[in-house]
């Protein structure tokens, strides 16, 4: 009993634990598990995929091998085909660098010399399946019939063909004009016939309009004598009107088989459009037309709509036959062709025929051969031809034909860059030498260099070999090099052998920055091109810093040259001192000029606005006593103090800044657009990373159009903090705030100047003084937060209760109140017991929220208990 109440008790507890523990429930990506019967491949989502991949890869698993031990592992076959489908969709939307994916043999096969894209199994890619209806070719012609923007109909305004046979129902017109006016219209009844008054019955159906006329002619030439004779005085004129309809029969591979009524001149192709077509297994190629038990056509869709053959489209007549044969042949074209799709070929048409249907070749493709993927008898099989063979080649029911893309590379192409004239590509011929290739080129420029030129050759293996030729020798005629194909012939400018010289001018001057040297400039030409110096530039001191070359002394890094400027840009000494390349000129700041500081002081003082700061040693107590100061409704304990950060900046920053970094931006968002990044990193972040490098480089551009002594500092600052942020993962980290407010004592400050409590103040501070406050504002996990009227005599609980008290999701024990300075008091802890701290008028009570925590559904709780029921069966056992 004792042992029972112990296993009991131990139940409990291990229940208490696992309930306790968060993530306990299985990991569908967790190829270890024992059961993946219960997962559900379409409620995973992309990352859970990729996570499979990624462990897959860890246990060296190829996709066959991670399909066997899903199946194993007791995934349904169902499950198994779309976790395959899904692995694809998320391999092919992953980056090449971005991600793992499972390796197949083939990825570890390299690439041919020369091969300038990555081509994947063209066959592979044509037979996915065993059928023909792919996903990506259509079967040629079927949109005809499936579009509803095409129509096609007989036209009914137009004269009755003479070889039109009539038929039961077809009205006849007949004009009688002359010296006799008289018209007859009259229907063909059931038995074939028209009745004229006068002359009877004439028979008409079954025979051709052109017959119909003649009969009809000879028939009333007995009561209009004028009709026949040399000299005729009276003329006949028959027509159709209204036509009668007919009754067709369209079966065999259709999409909606059955009997059409039509008008008397449709056609056979007119019924077949009606009927919706052939169907996925129908014959477009094969569609036979029979009337009273004979074959009397057969249509070719081909032929009749993409090679205007109509000589086996028939016109229908009542109670025809169409029947639509099932294919016999079908083969996939694909590849660089005008209309890359699956044809139907009828026995023994070649390949020629297929390229015609299609279109031909496209403007890329490679004519001289192409393969063919054919079923064999056994196994697949692969069959050559050459381009001469293309109109006896004959293609087979199931064939893939795949065109390739014409190679890249050119045969008869040299280039020539450079010093020249005309650099560029050019024809070659075999008698193109060096020496003509340049002379097309236009010479060589009065830049180039003559002692040294360069070939850039392709060997037959394909590597790269450097032949070097004398420039003015093969110009003189003493030296010339015939040229092959893919040659590069490099002549370089003498600017491009030699570094690039340039002067650095910096500091208090116009437009800072590098500058091209030019022989025989001075600093005053140098301060001359850059706009001249600003208002704040020293009349002394300036600095030539100048590289040194040769020097033994390896302690000295420049040599230092030093110039006393006047207003008008003279150098009082020195003035006939050249600048050098690579010289770095410094223009110093004068330290007497001093830029004014201004605060502001709003709410109520006597005389709020702006105000200039005397001394570098203002306080706040003496910009108040400066605006007259407070108001007799100023609320002294909720002033507070409006400070700067680091991450302020001023109107014309902010512009400056603003603009240049948006611009910057969408360049970053183009070029990344479609490119692929390493493991680790994601587009955003590396843009990022490049906007804070590029806020860096034209701080100094900031700078010399406006002076602040601290602003480089103050963005190097503010980099810093943001790189801490994000590395430490600091909340809110993004959230940049330009300006913070700082808790003053300003009751205190009036009292006591100069106290402690009684700040410094700094450029573009603000200090706030509001009106007498009489409310206090309760937020967070109250039942209804509100703002309530202050009331000395009231407590915290009592304004929370004003807020309906403390909702089921409030943490008590870390509330806290911002007052209206903007300084914060939390609540306290005194053993079990919550000290809550003083309200003030128009403070601010936050009731924060209790950290969420996962709950366990009913599922995990009876699967946990189950467990820990089965572990403890297991010890009993073990215990006896």
């Amino acid at each position: 009993m004792k042992r029972s109440l112990s296993a009991i008790f131990l139940l409990f507890f291990c229940l208490f634990l696992l309930i306790s523990f968060e993530g306990t429930s299985q990991d569908p990506t967790n190829l270890s598990s024992a059961d993946l019967n219960s997962v559900n491949i379409d409620e995973l989502s992309d990352e859970q995929i990729q996570k499979f991949l990624d462990r897959a890869q860890e246990s060296g698993l190829t996709l066959q091998q991670l399909e066997l031990v899903a199946k194993q592992r007791g995934m349904s076959s169902t499950q198994i085909a779309k976790l395959r489908n899904r692995i694809r969709q998320v391999q092919l939307g992953a980056s090449d660098d971005e991600g793992m994916q499972i390796e197949s043999p083939s990825d570890r096969l390299r690439e041919s010399a020369g091969d300038e894209e990555n081509e994947f199994d063209f066959f592979t890619f044509l037979n996915e399946n065993d059928s023909l209806v792919s996903d990506k070719l259509e079967i040629f012609g079927m949109d005809i019939f499936r579009s509803g923007d095409i129509a096609f109909e007989p036209s009914l305004n137009i004269a009755t063909p003479e070889n039109y046979v009539l038929g039961a129902g077809d009205e006849i017109i007949i004009d009688v004009y002359g010296a006799s006016e008289i018209t007859y219209q009259e229907i063909i009844s059931p038995d074939g016939n028209i009745l004229i008054s006068g002359i009877g019955p004439i028979s008409l159906g079954g025979i051709t309009v052109k017959e119909a006329k003649n009969r009809i002619f000879n028939r009333l030439s007995s009561i209009y004598s004028g009709i026949r004779g040399n000299n005729p005085n009276t003329f006949l004129q028959v027509s159709v009107g209204q036509v009668r309809s007919i009754k067709v029969n369209v079966v065999g591979n259709v999409v909606q088989p059955g009997t059409y009524t039509l008008s008397s001149f449709s056609s056979a192709f007119n019924a077949l459009y009606f009927s919706g077509g052939p169907t996925e297994t129908g014959s477009l190629r094969q569609i036979e037309v029979y009337r009273k038990g004979k074959k009397i056509a057969v249509l070719d869709v081909y032929k009749y709509l993409f090679l205007g053959d109509d000589s086996q489209n028939p016109q229908l007549q009542d109670q025809d036959v169409i029947i639509v044969k099932p294919y016999v042949n079908r083969v996939k074209l694909a590849g660089n062709v005008k209309q890359p799709a699956i044809y139907e070929l009828k026995k023994g048409e070649p390949f020629s025929f297929l390229l015609e249907i299609s279109g031909g070749f496209s403007s890329g493709a490679y004519r001289k051969l192409l393969t063919i993927d054919r079923i064999g008898i056994e196994k697949r099989e692969v069959e050559t031809i050459l381009n001469e063979e293309f109109d006896r080649a004959v293609i087979n029911d199931g064939d893939s034909i795949y065109v390739k893309k014409i190679s890249s590379r050119y045969l008869n192409r040299v280039q020539i860059v450079g010093a020249v004239d005309q650099p560029g590509f050019y024809e070659l011929d075999e008698e193109l030498t060096l020496a003509k290739l340049i002379e097309m080129a236009g010479g060589v420029r009065e830049d180039a260099y003559l002692m040294r030129g360069n070939i850039v050759r392709l060997t037959s293996n394909l590597r790269m070999r450097n032949l070097t030729f004398d420039v003015s020798e093969v110009i003189n005629g003493a030296q010339d090099i015939v040229l092959k194909a893919d040659d590069m012939v490099k002549i370089s400018s003498i600017f491009e052998l030699e570094e690039d010289q340039t002067v650095t001018l910096i500091g208090e001057v116009r437009n800072t920055g590098e500058y091209p040297y030019i022989d025989s400039m001075t600093v005053e030409d140098l301060i001359n091109l850059s706009g001249g110096l600003t208002s704040r530039a020293t009349s002394s001191k300036v600095e030539v810093a100048r590289r040194l070359k040769n020097s033994g002394d390896l302690s000295q890094s420049s040599e230092i040259f030093i110039f006393d400027i006047a207003a008008d840009l003279s150098i009082e000494s020195g003035s006939d001192f050249l600048l050098k390349p690579f010289d770095i000129i410094s223009i110093k700041s004068s330290s007497t000029i001093q830029i004014q500081k201004v605060i502001k002081i709003e709410g109520e003082v006597k005389y709020p606005g702006f105000y200039a700061l005397k001394t570098n040693e203002d306080k706040i107590s003496d910009l108040i006593d400066r605006a007259g100061g407070l108001t007799e409704y100023g609320y002294a304990e909720g002033a507070s103090l409006i400070r700067r950060t680091e991450y302020y900046r001023t109107e014309f920053e902010k512009e400056e800044l603003d603009a240049l970094l948006e611009l910057r931006r969408k360049e970053l968002e183009a070029r990344y657009a479609n490119e692929s990044v390493s493991e680790g990193s994601s587009i955003p972040e590396l843009i990022q990373m490049e906007l804070s490098k590029y806020e860096k480089e034209i701080t100094e551009n900031i700078k010399k159009t406006q002076y602040s002594n601290e602003l480089e500092a103050r963005i190097f600052r503010a980099q810093q903090l943001r790189k801490l942020q994000q590395r430490d993962s600091i909340a809110g980290a993004y959230d940049i705030v330009e300006q913070q407010g700082i808790g003053i004592q300003l009751k205190k400050i009036l009292n006591s100047p100069d106290s402690p409590e009684d700040l410094i103040l700094k450029d573009g501070d603000i200090i706030s003084i509001p009106r007498q406050l009489e409310t206090v504002r309760v937020q967070g996990e109250v039942l209804y937060p509100t703002t309530v009227r202050y009331a000395g005599s009231k407590g915290f609980k009592k304004y929370v209760s004003g807020a309906g008290g403390f909702s089921n999701k409030a943490k008590k024990g870390k509330a806290y109140i911002v007052y209206a300075n903007g300084s914060a008091q939390r609540t306290k802890k005194f053993l079990w017991f919550n000290i809550y701290p003083a309200v003030k008028p128009g403070a601010d009570i936050i009731i924060p929220q209790k950290e969420r925590k996962e709950e366990i559904d009913a599922r995990e709780i009876i699967a946990l208990t189950s467990a820990v029921g089965t572990m403890l069966l297991v010890i009993d056992r073990l215990s006896n």
